[in-house]
């Protein structure tokens, strides 16, 4: 299944891309293949190509990504995509 996940946040973009970073290896058990885009400073655009959706949503729930929203006021607004052809 594909995913668009528009994140905010109030630390710098450079810190985001380098908190997401810490998760890389991780990500790579479910995810087939994924992008991030800047918006702004406090704005990103991600697709993701998830393979394992249990453990796309677990990620989530954890202490270590708990943190990481909490400390830098991550909000993510999950969108799914279809391929139309």
């Amino acid at each position: 299944m594909n995913f668009c996940v528009v994140t905010t946040f109030d630390c710098s973009f450079e810190e985001f891309k380098a908190g997401v970073a810490e998760f890389e290896d991780e990500m790579k058990k479910y995810l087939a293949e994924w992008e991030i885009a800047k918006v702004d400073d406090h704005k990103a655009v991600a697709l993701f190509e998830v393979t394992d959706m249990e453990a796309f949503k677990e990620i989530f729930t954890t202490p270590k990504s708990a943190d990481f929203h909490t400390k830098h006021n991550l909000v993510d607004t999950f969108y799914t995509l279809e391929k139309l052809s």
